[in-house]
């Protein structure tokens, strides 16, 4: 059964991103909850109750204070809560691939393959069970066996790693896990390393994305801004774990003129 706060958060993600819940989107709402028109009448009822509760009238509504056409618009003078009212909000890309499908929504990106289903089913149950694993892994230069002790699992720049800790190499590592492609539990010799002596995932470094200072052409810095946030200062600072930190610093790329750099602050 899915939750109300669930179906709720849906009807918001229209809502924030599309301005209205109409026609359209209640057809997409039908098939992705599996209910039928009648159901999502009186969702859209709770919703509006519980939905102005927090954020105020924010619907255009009839003189018998129903929202028009039995729609939900909201009205050009309406500024919402920059935090969603409903936690579970469905994320920009997942709502524009329900609701505009391939013909009206295109990611173009250079596509890396999933994880084996069963290669990361046996990494979420070593690292509950907190057991290491052998397994064979396909690096830039060899394919190995290695005993690993994984602890915790990262998506970074499109792909799946587990971090844990490399028995032959003695430290801590991250492994794309669909260059994994065997994984055998049980039997080893090896005694499990926690996350708790990994020092680069405890730790947390700051970085800093800036305008690329000597760009080819003059930058338009307010389309920077509207682009990454850089802020009254120009700049912006994020912070991440210490271990996933290399992944985001640029580095430069021939036939890519990117118009921030990422590093470290001086």
């Amino acid at each position: 059964m899915i939750g109300e706060e669930i179906r709720f958060a849906w009807i918001e993600a229209c809502l924030r991103y599309g301005g209205a819940f109409g026609a359209a989107e209640k057809v997409v709402y039908q098939e992705v909850f599996g209910v039928s028109e009648d159901s999502v009448s009186r969702h859209q009822a709770r919703f509006v109750e519980a939905f102005e509760a927090q954020a105020g009238e924010v619907f255009v509504k009839d003189q018998n204070m129903r929202p028009m056409s039995g729609r939900l618009h909201l009205r050009d003078d309406v500024m919402l809560p920059k935090k969603s009212i409903f936690p579970k909000i469905p994320s920009l890309q997942g709502w524009l691939r329900q609701n505009f499908g391939a013909r009206q929504y295109v990611e173009a990106e250079v596509p890396r393959l999933d994880p084996e289903p069963w290669v990361l089913r046996s990494m979420i149950s070593a690292i509950r069970l907190a057991e290491p694993v052998r397994i064979k892994y396909h690096s830039k230069k060899s394919y190995r066996d290695r005993v690993i002790s994984p602890h915790a699992l990262a998506r970074v720049v499109g792909r799946i790693h587990v971090r844990a800790f490399d028995h032959e190499r003695n430290n801590f590592g991250d492994f794309v896990l669909s260059r994994i492609t065997y994984v055998e539990r049980g039997q080893l010799v090896q005694s499990y390393v926690s996350a708790t002596q990994d020092i680069e995932w405890n730790q947390y470094v700051t970085l800093l994305v800036r305008p690329v200072a000597t760009h080819s052409e003059p930058l338009n810095l307010s389309a920077v801004d509207r682009d990454y946030g850089l802020g009254q200062q120009g700049n912006k600072l994020i912070r991440v774990k210490k271990a996933l930190a290399p992944y985001l610093i640029d580095e430069p790329r021939e036939g890519f003129d990117n118009i921030v750099d990422v590093l470290s602050p001086p």
